[in-house]
């Protein structure tokens, strides 16, 4: 049984889950949280952080006994969460750039409204 990963939909942790025969109780004590957790990330009402991608990416590969699709695509979905949790902090650190740069680019201006005032008195 092959899953078809949808990246990007939070709905990819369940088929997996399933397509290994697990129950929610079971992944969720693999990895040392509630079931609770895993609804939540399956439902996409929690994100999935890169350290939780990774547990749960150990879970699944050592259930996987069979077959490495499973754990192949749940590896993969850590990656890409990791890789998208390194994006945003990188458009964060961006974004606090350009806001520095259009500040001190307004501060330069009033400096310089300010020495043209004062020249003029």
């Amino acid at each position: 049984m092959t899953t078809t990963i949808e990246w990007g939909k939070p709905a990819f942790l369940k088929g997996l889950r399933q397509e290994l025969g697990m129950s929610q109780p079971e992944l969720a004590s693999a990895c040392e949280l509630t079931r609770d957790d895993i609804a939540n990330f399956e439902r996409g009402a929690s994100r999935i952080t890169a350290h939780y991608a990774v547990m749960l990416y150990r879970a699944l590969a050592a259930q996987d006994v069979m077959d490495e699709t499973a754990a192949l695509a749940a590896f993969r979905a850590a990656y890409f969460v990791y890789h998208d949790q390194l994006q945003r902090e990188l458009e964060e650190k961006e974004r606090i750039r350009q806001e520095s740069s259009s500040r001190i680019e307004d501060i330069k201006k009033q400096i310089k409204m300010f020495d043209k005032v004062a020249r003029s008195a």
